[in-house]
């Protein structure tokens, strides 16, 4: 922009010096020659001017194109981040599906399908341990309460006198009731 300011002045200058050259025509047309020789030059000054703002032109497009280009690739990559957690979630949606399965699977090998409520949350290393575990729990539930006889009674000194046929320890066991 100053070039062309220049140039703009110094076309000015030379209309200056052609109202000189009215006043004066010796001194101020070897002053005028002078100034015809540099007119040229800020021709020169003025098609470089415009190459360069061609020049800039292009590189303003061309920098709107990148910012176009960047914005197009922001949302891409925005729309890709959303559907990778989508994804994320349905495969950890889809592991704990097939861990659970395999919970299940483990329990009606062995034989304890009906309380597979009781393993939601077992890793799928510590279930054979776990499933152990259990099964000595429920051993021992079983045998606490398996059927034990309450009326077993040892055979107190009168009876035993009394399968004997022996009279004598049978008084003498229920006078001295000795059990």
């Amino acid at each position: 922009m100053s070039k062309e300011v220049e140039a703009i002045q110094t076309e000015t200058e030379l209309s200056v010096e052609q109202e000189k050259v009215d006043e004066t025509p010796e001194e101020t047309t070897k002053g005028l020659e002078d100034k015809k020789k540099d007119k040229p030059s800020t021709r020169n000054q003025n098609n470089e001017i415009k190459k360069l703002q061609d020049e800039l032109d292009g590189i303003k497009t061309e920098n709107e194109t990148l910012k176009s280009q960047l914005k197009e690739y922001q949302t891409k990559i925005t729309e890709l981040e959303a559907r990778q957690l989508e994804v994320e979630k349905q495969t950890a949606e889809h592991v704990a599906t097939i861990q659970q399965k395999d919970v299940s699977l483990k329990l009606a090998e062995k034989g304890l399908g009906e309380f597979k409520e009781f393993f939601t949350n077992v890793e799928a290393d510590k279930l054979d341990e776990q499933i152990q575990k259990f099964q000595h729990l429920v051993k021992q539930k079983e045998i606490d309460n398996s059927y034990k006889p309450t009326n077993h009674k040892q055979d107190d000194i009168y009876t035993q006198a009394k399968n004997k046929g022996d009279l004598k320890s049978m008084f003498g066991a229920l006078l001295f009731n000795k059990n």
